[in-house]
């Protein structure tokens, strides 16, 4: 869990960074939706480190969701919008 939460954390902010330097139009649009996936990791990371039984199977469908929505769309807009920049 630590390692995730390491992970969101640094993750976001670089790709924030990237996207703030390159005047990304989407940039608060995107910080959003890294509000949200934060703010859930760590509304698992609570319940694992309260004690909580965390299903292997519930943070992987987490993951997941993150990889279709987030990755697969979100992210890519991004890479689209910096290669049109070129």
């Amino acid at each position: 869990m630590w390692r995730l939460i390491d992970y969101v954390v640094q993750h976001f902010a670089d790709e924030e960074a990237l996207m703030q330097a390159a005047a990304y139009p989407e940039l608060s649009v995107h910080c959003g939706m890294h509000e949200y996936l934060a703010a859930e990791t760590m509304r698992i990371s609570a319940r694992f480190m309260n004690g909580e039984m965390v299903l292997a199977a519930d943070l992987a469908l987490f993951i997941m969701r993150w990889l279709r929505e987030h990755i697969a769309e979100a992210d890519k807009r991004f890479v689209a919008y910096l290669a049109a920049r070129r």
